[in-house]
């Protein structure tokens, strides 16, 4: 994946390019609607098995990461339409 930061008349702008399928896999569940989206600040790591992994621990000094956190979305309340409202009148 490609990162690219543009910054130009007060504007501030992240790029986010996939390279692979699995990344365009990922990057387009930012735009399907059925997540809600919020930017964290952390700490990301490498464990000793080899994995990478949010600590959750309060270090200041050492939330160098930011991250993307998508959770499924709330539902939607279900629209109702004038005819349904109206009850046959």
């Amino acid at each position: 994946m490609k990162c690219a930061f543009y910054l130009a008349d007060g504007l501030t702008q992240v790029v986010l390019t996939p390279e692979t399928k699995a990344e365009t896999a990922i990057l387009d569940t930012l735009h399907d609607g059925l997540r809600e989206i919020t930017v964290c600040k952390g700490q990301f790591a490498e464990t000793r098995g080899g994995w990478l992994r949010d600590f959750g621990i309060e270090r200041p000094h050492d939330n160098h990461s930011t991250m993307l956190v998508l959770r499924p979305a709330a539902p939607k309340p279900a629209e109702v339409t004038p005819a349904e409202t109206s009850h046959g009148q």
